[in-house]
């Protein structure tokens, strides 16, 4: 099986078999794909977070239902979103690297990689405070913010997070069947 390919820009360290997260580059004949890796490059900008998703949204598979592919565009815009305004200062030049394949078991595999700061410990397993914690008969007390990783679980069969060396490498998974 092709492991997510390497990040060409000098700004991103490459991706390697050997340090991508489990499932990613040792799989097995249940979840090898027919197709190889595809891979997008692009600043850690809240910008460039449209258009990728905008160009992942033309590419998945017809194999997914329709919710399944709005719960997964939304899934990695919440996780883009993170690491720009979480993972990288503002003032830093920070580039995400987004890979996606349609395995040979119909799921959709998708593995965000940046260079930034590394996710706390337990935050995507828990979230990062309750999720949903607001009354919502008050529109107005409704909190801006908070709400990412519980949408990124929601949307995806698994979420798995890794720290490799100084890269963050993010694994989400949506099952074709729920």
């Amino acid at each position: 099986m092709a492991a997510p390919p390497s990040a060409p820009s000098r700004a991103t360290p490459p991706a390697s078999a050997d340090s991508a997260a489990p499932g990613i580059a040792g799989g097995n004949a249940d979840t090898d794909t027919t197709a190889d890796w595809q891979h997008s490059e692009f600043a850690a900008t809240l910008e460039s977070i449209s258009g990728a998703t905008a160009r992942l949204r033309r590419i998945l598979p017809s194999a997914l239902p329709a919710q399944a592919r709005d719960a997964v565009e939304l899934g990695v815009a919440e996780a883009l979103s993170n690491v720009v305004r979480h993972g990288y200062d503002p003032d830093a030049a920070g580039r995400i690297a987004l890979s996606w394949r349609l395995r040979r078991d119909g799921a959709f595999e998708v593995l965000v990689q940046d260079w930034g700061r590394p996710v706390p410990p337990g935050c995507l397993e828990e979230g990062c405070g309750p999720p949903f914690a607001f009354d919502p008969h008050r529109i107005a007390a409704l909190p801006e913010g908070g709400m990412g990783v519980a949408l990124i679980r929601l949307s995806f069969d698994e979420v798995e997070y890794r720290r490799v060396g100084d890269r963050n490498d993010l694994r989400l998974l949506r099952r074709s069947e729920r």
